[in-house]
């Protein structure tokens, strides 16, 4: 249930900067951090990349934000294996494993930052 809340609520707010962008010419900058510090945030650019998406630009929603696009790609990807498949997808790792992962994932958010704070000043 609390996904869902979460997507409604982003959902109205993506509907209700895009009509203020429409009819005002407002462009609200709804990420705290980029408001407080002047840089992007490891996710910003993830609702610009949806809507570059839908509208079938792939590359561009890619450049938006590298990381949240492949992450989504991949997450579609796993949806529509299960809905086919009707089984859930479920990984086991040892705790090297982990680390190991945890370290690569930490690696990709780091550059990722760093493609969005030189691609998006």
């Amino acid at each position: 249930m609390g996904i869902l809340l979460f997507l409604g609520i982003w959902g109205l707010m993506v509907l209700v900067t895009r009509l203020l962008g429409h009819y005002y010419g407002i462009s609200p900058d709804l990420c705290l951090f980029h408001r407080l510090t002047g840089y992007s945030c490891p996710t910003c650019g993830t609702t610009r990349g949806l809507l570059a998406l839908a509208r079938g630009d792939w590359h561009q929603s890619f450049l938006w934000n590298p990381m949240t696009m492949v992450g989504g790609w991949m997450l579609a990807f796993v949806l529509a294996g299960r809905a086919v498949t009707g089984r859930m997808v479920a990984v086991e790792f040892t705790p090297l494993e982990r680390r190991v992962l945890g370290f690569f994932g930490l690696a990709i958010l780091v550059v990722n930052w760093a493609w969005l704070i030189y691609s998006h000043p």
